[in-house]
């Protein structure tokens, strides 16, 4: 079976166009119709604009969740951030694009990281499941 690609679907209008044109009945009347390619194509191409700038206005749910995780954000959550780092918020104000977090318990490790490369936040349920019998769900190299 094979599927049309974009390519395909995106010359659909010129081909509707083309066949339009030629049912007109021949050369000598495209000018006094002020038509030609673009004439039949208007209207379509409006509606594609319009649905696609309604489309990207709408904010999407996940954005939404997102910025409230982020704004809800406070000492000691246990955090994820896009880069795969876990730590503990240390600072975390709500007027500051950054955050604190403590990566390592032992050496008191921090590093300043903006507040949208947090991914998640990590529950109590989640920490359970990660490691059984680790605190923080890692497994460290071990020197022989």
């Amino acid at each position: 079976m094979n599927l049309p690609t974009i390519y395909d679907l995106a010359a659909l209008p010129l081909l509707f166009a083309q066949e339009a044109e030629d049912v007109g009945g021949g050369g000598a009347d495209e000018g006094a119709n002020g038509g030609g390619l673009f004439s039949n194509l208007w209207f379509p191409m409006m509606i594609i604009c319009v649905v696609w700038i309604f489309v990207m206005m709408i904010p999407r749910n996940d954005q939404k969740k997102h910025r409230e995780m982020l704004d809800n954000l406070k000492k000691n959550d246990r955090v994820i951030t896009a880069g795969g780092i876990f730590g503990t918020v240390m600072t975390a104000r709500k007027e500051d694009p950054f955050v604190t977090l403590r990566v390592d318990e032992s050496t008191n490790t921090r590093l300043k990281v903006l507040k949208t490369s947090i991914s998640r936040v990590v529950t109590g349920d989640e920490k359970t499941e990660k490691g059984a019998g680790e605190p923080d769900g890692s497994n460290e190299l071990k020197s022989v």
